[in-house]
């Protein structure tokens, strides 16, 4: 009977380790494959800084500074997915306003009319800054609201010219007036 019992936990303080060591063996081998994942993510970043970059440098003196616009389209890329995260969000608010059994039709149909809304003020973002960077300026966010819009451009001064063109064509497509568009040039680091 104790020869039984001995080998009883023998068999099961083996299969304890062994579950340890594959825990383990599987832990280790995802922190590898992220380590990989990260490693070509930062290759990949590195690799296409150097291709923005590859005319300055060509062109370059040794121990000449290079500038880069990384800060400034940076910016502009996190200015447009908060602006996306921000709708969708409150898109899918509506979404449960309009699902939710509970409500008036007229509060659901009030939230229908904002998503709506809301797909017309995107749809209304997306076109000002395909005609806009069709005109030449590039990384454009245009920010369309009920009363007003916002234009961040990667300008370090806006000429009057550029202004005019800016306002002609965001008059354009949002029927606003001039007096409610915004221009914020954005400052490269």
């Amino acid at each position: 009977m104790k020869k039984m019992m001995k080998k009883n936990q023998i068999i099961i303080t083996s299969l304890a380790i062994m579950i340890a060591a594959a825990g383990y063996l599987n832990f280790a081998d995802e922190n590898i494959k992220n380590n990989k994942k990260t490693d070509t993510a930062m290759n990949n970043i590195e690799t296409s800084k150097k291709t923005e970059n590859e005319e300055e440098t060509e062109t370059a003196e040794p121990g000449e500074a290079v500038y880069t616009n990384v800060g400034v389209s940076s910016y502009i890329s996190n200015a447009k997915l908060t602006r996306e995260q921000n709708r969708a969000r409150s898109k899918e608010s509506l979404l449960e306003i309009v699902n939710n059994e509970s409500l008036s039709e007229d509060q659901k149909q009030e939230a229908v009319d904002k998503m709506v809304l809301l797909t017309d003020l995107a749809d209304m973002e997306a076109e000002a800054e395909s005609l806009l960077s069709a005109k030449g300026y590039e990384n454009v966010v245009v920010n369309v609201s009920e009363d007003s819009i916002d234009v961040i451009m990667d300008m370090t001064n806006i000429e009057d010219a550029d202004r005019a063109q800016i306002e002609d064509v965001i008059k354009r497509v949002t029927e606003y007036s001039a007096d409610k568009i915004v221009i914020t040039p954005v400052e490269g680091e």
